[in-house]
Order: C-alpha cells, then sequence, then structure tokens
C-alpha cells in the first residue's frame, strides 16, 4: 500500500508540459534480489540501499543527459518524465544497460549480460481521452513494468507510444497480443548482443 502511495506521489511531482511520456523502470524484480546481502555483504537492507543508490545515481545521469525529468527513486521505481518520446525511449534503455554493467562489474558470473530492470512507457495527455488522463497513465506503466514472468530488459509501450517513436526505433517492438486502455502492447526485448555494444 505504502509503495502505491509513494507512486502517486511521484507521478503528480512530474513537472513537464503536457502530453508526455512517463516512464517507469521496476527495480524489485531484478534477477537474483533475495541474494544481494551475500553479494554485497553486510545485510539485506545494506544491499538494498546500496543497489538503489547505485541505480539512482545512474538515473541522475540519464536524466541529465536525455533532458528528462527524472521524478523519483520511488520505492521499488524509478519515475521518468518527458514530453520528448525519444529521449524518454532512450534513457530507459541506457538505464536498463548502465545498471547491467554496474552489476556486471560487481559480480560477472551472478548477473551475466542481462537486461536487469524491466520497464513500462505510456504516455499522458489531460487534453485526451480520459484514459489519457491523470494518474491512469502512470499507474498503467506501473503495471506494464511490474508483470511478472515477463522477460529481463524488456521495454513495454503502449502503442499511443510507439506513435510517437522515430521509426528507426520501432523496429525491435513486437505486438504482445494484448490491449490496454491506449491501445495494444508492444514489447522491445533485451539484446546483450545489440544492447551492450
Amino acid at each position: 500500500m505504502q509503495n502505491r502511495q509513494d507512486l502517486l506521489v511521484a507521478l503528480k511531482r512530474i513537472a513537464v508540459p503536457q502530453p508526455y511520456a512517463i516512464a517507469i523502470a521496476d527495480i524489485k524484480n531484478l534477477q537474483n534480489l533475495p541474494r544481494w546481502a551475500d553479494i554485497f555483504g553486510g545485510s539485506y537492507d545494506e544491499a538494498m540501499d546500496n543497489l538503489l543508490n547505485g541505480v539512482a545515481n545512474i538515473a541522475r545521469k540519464i536524466g541529465k543527459r536525455y533532458k528528462v525529468h527524472l521524478v523519483a527513486l520511488c520505492a521499488d521505481s524509478v519515475v521518468l518524465g518527458g514530453g520528448n518520446v525519444e529521449r524518454v525511449f532512450l534513457g530507459v534503455v541506457d538505464l536498463i544497460r548502465e545498471t547491467t554493467c554496474h552489476l556486471n562489474k560487481i559480480d560477472y558470473d551472478k548477473f551475466g549480460s542481462f537486461g536487469l530492470l524491466r520497464v513500462g512507457i505510456t504516455w499522458r495527455d489531460d487534453g485526451s481521452d480520459a484514459k489519457f488522463q491523470g494518474m491512469r497513465p502512470g499507474i498503467l506503466a506501473h503495471y506494464l513494468a511490474n508483470q511478472h514472468g515477463q522477460a529481463l530488459g524488456a521495454v513495454n509501450v503502449t502503442e499511443a507510444v510507439l506513435d510517437h517513436l522515430p521509426p528507426e526505433h520501432r523496429g525491435r517492438f513486437v505486438a504482445k497480443g494484448k490491449d490496454c486502455d491506449q491501445g495494444k502492447i508492444f514489447v522491445r526485448h533485451w539484446s546483450p548482443k545489440k544492447d551492450l555494444a
């Protein structure tokens, strides 16, 4: 319940003129999360603080690099917002890549070259239909990022977001066969050969 409250507070803090894309990167489903105390040393809470601080530092750099608004490291998620969908998309791809590289340096055998975050990106526009207004897009982005069983490094976007992406970034997205308020859901799967190049 607290995580949901924290998320709603974070979504209200997005200080970007509408319309804009909301990206939420899920942290809590990281591979090997229960074993992080062994990996980092110390207690589980200390290990989690170490992880979250590392992700937060990466996210801050990415926010500056792509000129997107890093709202918060909110409970178990990184929340980004930006009016330029391409920058938001490239920002989350870099976030996955750089988090993966950060953890590889700590213990490559346990983390390998997997993309270690899962992301959902949606579109908010209070001047449009109700499905694009208020908290609904942010909650949907959180849902897309938190789907259990999905592949590591997955970037899930709605049809509305895909429509705003330049053609050169659309090629790796495939339809998931599911619909949501904002149309079809598309996913871009992680490819170590391409994404860590």
